[in-house]
């Protein structure tokens, strides 16, 4: 059985992994900066830069699945489940989207919803301990 919480758990993942993802740069500019070269003794007592986890070529294929998800729901739709899963607080949210958060709650099922049955799977119960359960049809 696949909860809500295991669609929400995606979600955030492919969120994460999309913060992980090296800038984008533009091919053929480069900076005209000089390099800057250190001594010794100052790269000695400089802090160290923590180093930068890429994501696995799994993690990209299970961000690009969920990315197709997000692609049957409406724009608006879409940018709310994106921000749910970066974890933007409800508060700012009923800010930008200008409803209040019950109104907001609802939408925001409905569009888990939707990409339940886009799955081929079915919400049952009324909380967010909801059970999915494969259609058979």
């Amino acid at each position: 059985m696949i909860d809500a919480g295991y669609l929400k758990d995606r979600l955030e993942s492919a969120a994460y992994v999309m913060r992980m993802l090296p800038p984008i740069k533009i091919q053929g500019y480069t900076s005209s900066m000089p390099e800057i070269v250190y001594s010794a003794q100052e790269i000695a007592f400089m802090e160290r830069q923590p180093m930068k986890l890429r994501p696995t070529g799994e993690q990209i294929d299970a961000m690009d699945e969920v990315l197709k998800w997000l692609e049957i729901l409406e724009p608006m739709e879409r940018k709310l489940v994106w921000k749910r899963a970066e974890r933007i607080p409800w508060k700012l949210l009923c800010y930008e989207f200008g409803i209040s958060r019950s109104q907001l709650n609802v939408k925001y099922d409905l569009s888990i919803s939707k990409i339940l049955g886009f799955l081929g799977l079915t919400m049952s119960g009324h909380n967010d301990t909801r059970q999915i359960q494969k259609n058979t049809v």
